[in-house]
């Protein structure tokens, strides 16, 4: 399971907490798949033999509910989800994987490790960083990204989606000597 972090609405679309969601999308369209809306999960999801794409749509903070309730329809162990999520503490346009730990902050994350009762969920962070100063955090991730920041924001979207390709196609140990910087 590929589950992108962010929240619904036109609003937050391409605001720098939605770039974990953002990466779903692109995967789903290079996968030339099409989102259906699980009313049950309330959530987005787009299935491919045995992979789920899911955008819970529940907002950042409640993520967790989305997916757990997803789970019950299609079980998975939470060390075979991929979270993709923004991070204020890399600096834009950094990829950060982790197999497992804790939230880091990140309130999307802890609602899924509160869910699902594990930190054993591999993340792909994304950095979004740094804060500026005398900026407020939630205000900051709120934003869109300026313009100056565009292209390498697209060259993130382009990075994370290259690693997930390794990933499925050569395994965490290449993915990570391709991907590490």
């Amino acid at each position: 399971m590929v589950i992108g972090l962010g929240n619904p609405g036109k609003e937050y679309e391409n605001t720098r907490h939605n770039i974990g969601w953002k990466v779903v999308e692109e995967l789903v369209k290079k996968e030339r798949l099409s989102f259906v809306i699980d009313k049950k999960s309330l959530a987005k999801v787009a299935l491919k033999e045995e992979l789920c794409f899911m955008l819970p749509l529940s907002y950042m903070n409640l993520s967790g509910k989305a997916v757990g309730a997803y789970l019950k329809k299609w079980p998975c162990d939470p060390k075979e989800i991929l979270v993709l999520l923004d991070d204020i503490s890399l600096p834009l346009g950094k990829l950060r994987f982790r197999f497992k730990g804790s939230s880091g902050g990140h309130k999307g994350l802890q609602s899924l490790i509160d869910e699902l009762h594990s930190e054993e969920i591999p993340r792909l962070r994304l950095g979004i960083g740094p804060l500026p100063e005398g900026e407020e955090l939630v205000h900051y991730v709120l934003k869109p990204f300026k313009e100056e920041e565009k292209e390498k924001v697209k060259e993130m979207i382009l990075k994370a989606i290259a690693f997930f390709d390794c990933l499925q196609k050569e395994g965490v140990e290449i993915a990570l000597n391709k991907f590490s910087s």
